[in-house]
């Protein structure tokens, strides 16, 4: 220990992972949500950290696109969930997104089957992505809006852990 020093030793977490919701913004009365999720992302890869400087790192995809399916959940507008009611959240690995596509199975009168819509963007670290989904009467009629936010500190500030 040198002349003035307290002993105590900063530590910077970042969040390495991006968080992804869905949310049913509008649908009709009678709507069954059957499954949801992503076609053609990456589900591997490794993270470089670079050493001393603050909000660095990459992640390296390994392997080929997989799909991420929330599968039989079977819930039904009003009577199990109301418009509003959000799934998530689900943990990702950042990437661009060259391929991938969002889906939504859902039933509805005639329609029923995965409705696929392309990204077009990128998942960024620390980052969360809410897809605001309004379910129409066809494929056509789906419209996919996406919100993102940093991924901040759920307690806030800076904290003293005594270590012993």
């Amino acid at each position: 220990r040198g002349e003035g020093a307290t002993g105590k030793v900063k530590l910077n977490f970042q969040h390495s992972m991006a968080a992804v919701y869905f949310k049913i913004a509008g649908a009709h009365g009678g709507t069954t949500i059957n499954s949801f999720g992503f076609y053609n992302i990456y589900n591997n890869g490794t993270f470089i950290v670079n050493s001393g400087i603050v909000n660095s790192g990459k992640w390296i995809p390994n392997g080929s696109p997989a799909n991420f399916a929330i599968s039989d959940v079977g819930q039904k507008i009003p009577d199990d969930i109301q418009i509003g009611h959000t799934y998530g959240p689900y943990l990702v690995m950042p990437q661009e997104h060259s391929i991938a596509q969002l889906f939504i199975d859902f039933t509805w009168r005639e329609q029923d089957g995965p409705v696929a819509k392309i990204l077009n963007s990128e998942w960024e670290r620390g980052k969360k992505y809410t897809y605001s989904l309004v379910l129409g009467d066809s494929a056509e009629d789906i419209m996919v809006n996406v919100s993102v936010e940093t991924w901040g500190n759920p307690i806030g500030g800076n904290h003293e852990i005594d270590v012993k």
